[in-house]
Parts: C-alpha cells; sequence; structure tokens
C-alpha cells in the first residue's frame, strides 16, 4: 500500500471516529453510527490485510466500544457487525505479536455476547434488556 493510500485511509478514519462521536449522542442517528462502524471495519480490513494492524487497532476498537455503547445497537440484530469487530481487534493483536493482550480483548468479547445473551433471556421474561433504556431515555 503506497504512503499517499495509508494517509488518506487513516484520514478518512479519523473523520468516520468523528462522525460516530456525534451520532453516537442520539439514538435516532444509530443507522448513521452502524454505517460508519461498517466502514471503519472496511478500512480497517484493508489495512490488516497489507499488513499494517499497528494503523487500524485503535480504530477497531473505538468501533467495537461505539457499537457496545449504543443502545439501538446492542441487540443481536446486530450481533454480526460486533463480531466482526471483535474478531479483527483480536487478529490485529496477534498480527502485532501481542497474544496476552489478544486473549484478554477476545475473552472481554465473549463476557459481552454472553451478556447480550442474558439481556435477551431476560427480555422474553419482561425483565429490563438492553433495548429498555434507550426507549426509557426517549420518554
Amino acid at each position: 500500500m503506497l504512503p499517499s493510500s495509508i494517509s488518506t485511509l487513516t484520514s478518512i478514519l479519523n473523520h468516520l471516529r468523528q462522525c460516530s462521536e456525534v451520532a453516537l449522542r442520539t439514538d435516532s442517528l444509530h443507522w448513521h453510527l452502524h454505517n460508519s462502524l461498517l466502514l471503519t471495519f472496511s478500512a480497517c480490513r484493508r489495512l490488516v490485510s497489507h499488513g499494517l494492524p499497528d494503523r487500524a487497532l485503535l480504530y477497531l476498537i473505538w468501533a467495537c466500544v461505539c457499537a457496545e455503547s449504543s443502545p439501538p445497537l446492542v441487540g443481536t440484530r446486530h450481533l454480526p457487525l460486533r463480531t466482526n469487530l471483535y474478531v479483527t481487534t483480536s487478529r490485529c493483536y496477534y498480527a502485532m505479536r501481542e497474544p496476552q493482550h489478544a486473549e484478554m480483548f477476545a475473552r472481554r468479547c465473549l463476557e459481552k455476547i454472553h451478556q447480550l445473551a442474558r439481556w435477551e433471556g431476560r427480555g422474553s421474561d419482561g425483565m429490563v434488556g438492553p433495548n429498555h433504556w434507550s426507549s426509557r431515555r426517549r420518554q
């Protein structure tokens, strides 16, 4: 990958991070956030495939945190995106020869997924789930 391409991609990723930061504050902008996360994933996957996981890592972590922090994106409907972000982030750690960090991150992600499963299970019983909080905020 040419240095100018890397610079352009990094600039795009910075812009996407800023857009996602704004969209994260408002539940009604969750589709903008979702699209920003998809584009971030795509750009970071390109960096990783060209042997630049260190350039992608922080953007991927940011995307993971955004996906976990937006109530409309927390449900199982968006789990494939979160899973792709989690796996790619762990792969970055491994590519950077940081297996301890990769394992810690993978364990954290598994806990988040188990947490989601527990929330989804409670939701069918009328208990509080991840989407409960977003509906409460709008009231």
